[in-house]
């Protein structure tokens, strides 16, 4: 869950408490009471995951950073006629993405971003993705369940599915 997400929870957490305890007594101790609350649940869950986060994709919990192994599954055709599962190191991340729309307002977003950096071919032969990118020549992200088309360090073009199984 994102740190807005998290506040507008917590505000509405607060706004409800207010209600509450305006009805049981008539007393800014409470709603003050309310708004403290509000600043320790959200600052207190961001302390929580960057400290005892882990490294689940999709978690509730997981860290805004970190490297991890997961499977992947590469292709060598686009069609995915044969794949191999093999393990990769992941490292996830945050983007901010800002664009202007039509009207000419100015537009961002905070996205999960998940980059390729080895994977392991079950011969042992290991793959460097380091400098990936597409057919476009743009860094590559990849996103669970979906194939997307890299090329790694040695130009060689890879379809790479990120699964959510992750190594132990």
């Amino acid at each position: 869950m994102s740190f807005w997400t998290t506040l507008i929870v917590a505000a509405i957490l607060v706004w409800l408490f207010n209600r509450w305890a305006t009805r049981k007594q008539k007393s800014e101790k409470y709603k003050s009471l309310g708004w403290v609350a509000i600043v320790v649940v959200v600052f207190g869950y961001q302390i929580l995951v960057d400290q005892f986060g882990n490294t689940r994709i999709g978690s509730f919990m997981e860290r805004a950073e970190y490297i991890a192994p997961y499977y992947v599954h590469l292709y060598k055709t686009p069609d995915g006629a044969r794949s191999v599962k093999v393990t990769a190191e992941i490292q996830a991340t945050h983007t901010d993405d800002s664009w202007t729309d039509n009207d000419g307002n100015e537009n961002s977003a905070a996205q999960r971003v998940y980059y390729l950096y080895e994977a392991t071919l079950p011969s042992g032969e290991v793959l460097t993705f380091y400098d990936a990118i597409d057919s476009e020549g743009s860094d590559v992200a990849l996103q669970p369940q979906r194939r997307v088309e890299v090329t790694d360090d040695n130009q060689q073009t890879w379809y790479v599915e990120l699964t959510e199984e992750q190594v132990e």
